[in-house]
């Protein structure tokens, strides 16, 4: 390991702050450049799963550290955090990792994919904020250059927009938003300005082919896992809590997801109706038990639906995808009536909220409550809406992650497929 005069110093009070944890280390790459880069090692590299965390313009907060090191120990991953603010002496400002020479950038992720890749190991990213852009036009760029190794890249709080839009403008975003091929999963906490537009974002995201996962965290502020403690509301020390099973929850998902055929910058269009497609799958996994009660209190009991069809979904009503989906859910049971039913679970909301949600949309089939997670955690749920197909059976035969258009041909061929 190499350390030139400048960094020494920098290495050494971060070895002294980090001396009470262990399995975090620090180490320095060189780059072709020969700019040396600090980086911040989590856990064992004997891990066969490794997290390259690329960190904001914001930098590495003490409280950052402390998030990344609770999600290395309890999911046994191999986190390498680089240090661009202390390897390039910049301040932490909303340009900080404009200053930071794109080849730079991208030369690290190389280190990593090629490393990793000798190793027949995967690699997956996470980029929060601003650098989100930074790394998917790496990304890229090492794609065209067929010497890509990431499995999947995480995306906290994504900030891929030209500029802030003016009053009545729509958001756009920059090209590279366009051009991901890679599979994707977005956190984003509802209380950012960055929530309401996240629609149009996924959609953006989708136009090169990627598969999207979203995970919206209900009443939590932006930056939850790295601002300081006092900082927090309560809903925000508890998603922080949760932040290292819901990590490992999205690598889960990305590690299955398959990646899109890549698209050159300024070639895209549309990917529609048939990407949605491509979340049915066949499964052959047990199905899982299911007994809860509706909103007037009935007990509904998955086994009790022998004969017929049945549709479980899994929803909330803040997540956008659930609220797209359910007129397409009202219409798959008026077509098919008593031969189908729709199980709609509703994750960890009250009365209230579901009633207000559910009045203008004519619900015709049951809201059951999953009101402590139990059911939704049993059926591996970690993305809304989650559906699952279990045939006359009983037996589950087709799982779908993301909003479906269940009035599609192909989507209603399975069902009369399993109908006859």
């Amino acid at each position: 390991m190499k350390f030139n005069h400048r960094t020494l110093f920098l290495f050494c009070i971060f070895n002294l702050s980090l001396i009470c944890y262990s399995n975090v280390y620090a180490e320095s790459i060189t780059l072709p450049s020969e700019q040396e880069i600090n980086i911040e090692e989590y856990g064992s590299d004997k891990s066969k799963k490794h997290l390259l965390w690329l960190t904001s313009e914001r930098g590495i907060s003490g409280e950052l550290q402390k998030t990344v090191l609770a999600i290395s120990k309890q999911n046994d991953l191999h986190i390498l955090m680089p240090d661009w603010h202390d390897s390039y002496f910049l301040e932490p400002s909303r340009s900080a990792l404009s200053k930071i020479p794109k080849q730079d950038y991208k030369a690290l992720i190389k280190h990593y994919t090629d490393k990793f890749n000798k190793l027949n190991e995967k690699l997956f990213i996470v980029a929060s904020e601003r650098a989100a852009g930074m790394t998917l036009t790496a990304a890229h760029q090492l794609q065209t250059e067929n010497t890509n190794n990431i499995a999947g890249i995480i995306l906290i709080a994504p900030y891929l927009q030209t500029q802030t839009p003016e009053i009545g403008k729509s958001v756009e975003y920059q090209e590279i938003a366009k051009h991901s091929n890679l599979p994707l999963y977005v956190f984003q906490a509802e209380r950012s300005p960055r929530y309401v537009p996240l629609p149009q974002l996924i959609k953006a995201l989708e136009l090169g082919g990627s598969q999207v996962y979203t995970h919206v965290l209900k009443g939590v502020s932006g930056g939850f896992h790295a601002r300081d403690k006092e900082d927090l509301n309560p809903l925000d020390v508890e998603a922080r809590k949760a932040f290292p099973k819901q990590i490992n929850n999205a690598l889960s998902m990305l590690e299955f997801a398959e990646t899109a055929p890549l698209k050159p910058l300024g070639s895209y269009e549309m990917v529609k109706a048939k990407k949605r497609l491509n979340r049915l799958k066949k499964v052959t996994l047990a199905t899982p038990s299911l007994v809860l009660k509706d909103l007037k209190g009935k007990q509904h009991d998955l086994n009790d639906y022998h004969n017929k069809i049945v549709v479980v979904s899994f929803w909330a009503s803040w997540c956008r995808p659930c609220i797209e989906e359910m007129p397409s859910l009202v219409k798959l049971k008026e077509k098919y009536q008593n031969d189908l039913e729709i199980l709609a679970v509703n994750v960890r909301e009250e009365n209230e909220v579901i009633n207000s949600f559910t009045k203008s949309m004519g619900i015709n089939f049951p809201i059951l409550k999953d009101s402590d997670s139990v059911i939704t955690e049993a059926w591996k749920v970690y993305v809304y809406p989650s559906n699952f197909i279990v045939d006359k059976t009983g037996k589950l035969s087709y799982a779908a992650t993301g909003a479906m258009d269940w009035q599609e041909t192909e989507i209603e061929s399975v069902v009369e497929s399993l109908l006859n």
